[in-house]
């Protein structure tokens, strides 16, 4: 086609006009206004990091400069102020300034030694900042701290075991601790508050004894825990023990000696019959009564005390056993029923030893026999007709030289009640060689 008069004709409206292109346009548009922006945006940091800003911090920590040391030698201890923020207003380099952070400033209050005393103490605050930063304003302008005396006491120790509880015959003795007191360091006006360290045991039934490691609470008069920075036990865990016994009723009885070889004749009767008493479940297992002492019947002459004896004993319990009823003493009535005593003149005597080849002969010519038993038996003994002392077999070695010799004889009663000898009886008898 001829190009020149294609274009005449587009001209002349003879022909119809070609599509436009939008896109190209648009993208155009786009790229003009990044351009714009980028721009803008580099022109404005440009300006703004010539200029100057004020920028203000809020709750920047104030550091409490002190010789710790000096503290010591010096008995003290702050005990507020240390925990103070100020706010800080600094100005500067507009970049410099938005880049600060609360790290790069230095807030402080320095306590010199010389200003170490009790009581209330006031500090100028200063702050430091970095090199083009410039300060327009700090609060606070002053810090105040409180100073007190540091003290040691010895405070006691409780146990509390209210919440512990026994199942019937059982009971809680007196907790034992040690040590009996912790040593507790801090400021006075704390001390003066704590009335003891408490150690509290858990709540629970028990039947057994108890011995833990526990840490003490340090408490006012009204129970409520005494707590600071400064406050410090030494040694705060406790040794406690807590004796669980096994408490139970048990009767009371007396031992006797010599007492009737027969029957139900000799009474006793105890006033109090019955002693309470508490002690570890071990040492009481197997155990149903208590004697008192004991009463040798043989001490006891009816023909002059009567048929009946008032005696009193002293009770003594095992040194970890523990009266609960304080039973102190018992009194001991001992009757004999039916029963009286009689002395008798014995001279009969069986030799009953035989020693080859030696003759044994009775040297003794008479013995008094103390008898007790049925009172119809005793007015049938008459002047000992019926009683003879019997030495037996026994009573000397077979191989026993020529000699004089004490033996033990028993008392033979030829009646028919019940009648018994009170202690023992001796014959001496001579021992020679047949010619």
């Amino acid at each position: 086609m001829n190009e020149p008069l294609h274009k005449l004709k587009q001209e002349a409206g003879l022909l119809p006009a070609k599509a436009s292109r939008p896109n190209r346009h648009w993208g155009m548009k786009i790229l003009s206004v990044l351009f714009a922006l980028i721009l803008w945006v580099y022109v404005t940091s440009v300006e703004e990091g010539k200029g100057t800003t004020e920028r203000t911090f809020s709750d920047v920590n104030i550091d409490i400069r002190v010789d710790n040391a000096a503290l010591e030698a010096y008995g003290l201890t702050i005990i507020s102020g240390l925990s103070q923020t100020a706010e800080i207003s600094v100005t500067g380099n507009r970049a410099q300034v938005m880049k600060l952070t609360r790290a790069d400033i230095s807030v402080y209050a320095e306590l010199k030694t010389e200003l170490l005393r009790s009581g209330n103490i006031t500090l100028p605050v200063q702050v430091s900042l970095p090199n083009g930063i410039t300060l327009v304003d700090h609060e606070p302008a002053l810090v105040t701290l409180q100073m007190e005396n540091m003290a040691t006491l010895e405070i006691p120790v409780r146990v509390d075991t209210s919440n512990q509880t026994v199942p019937d015959g059982y009971a809680i003795e007196s907790p034992i601790v040690y040590p009996t007191n912790v040593s507790v360091s801090g400021p006075s006006y704390l001390l003066s508050q704590i009335k003891e360290a408490v150690v509290e045991m858990p709540a629970g039934s028990v039947t057994s004894t108890i011995t833990t490691a526990k840490k003490v609470r340090l408490v006012d008069e009204n129970g409520v825990e005494v707590q600071g920075a400064n406050l410090a036990a030494f040694d705060d865990t406790v040794s406690v023990t807590i004796p669980v016994l096994k408490v139970v009723e048990l009767p009371l009885c007396v031992s006797l000696l010599n007492a009737e070889r027969e029957g139900d004749a000799v009474k006793v009767s105890l006033d109090p019959g019955t002693i309470k008493v508490a002690a570890q479940p071990d040492l009481l297992s197997g155990v149903t009564e208590i004697s008192v002492g004991t009463l040798d019947l043989a001490t006891i002459d009816l023909q002059t005390a009567g048929s009946t004896s008032t005696y009193t004993f002293f009770v003594k319990l095992p040194s970890t056993w523990k009266n609960l009823n304080y039973v102190q003493n018992v009194k001991a009535e001992v009757a004999f029923d039916g029963l009286s005593d009689k002395t008798v003149r014995v001279d009969q005597f069986v030799v009953m030893p035989e020693i080859s080849g030696k003759a044994i002969e009775v040297q003794t010519r008479a013995v008094d026999v103390h008898l007790r038993g049925e009172t119809m038996g005793m007015l049938q003994l008459g002047n000992g007709e019926n009683i003879s002392l019997v030495i037996q077999p026994n009573a000397l070695s077979s191989q026993a030289q020529d000699g004089v010799y004490e033996v033990k004889a028993e008392v033979l009663i030829d009646l028919p009640y019940r009648i018994w000898a009170i202690g023992t009886h001796t014959l001496t008898v001579k021992v020679s060689s047949l010619e």
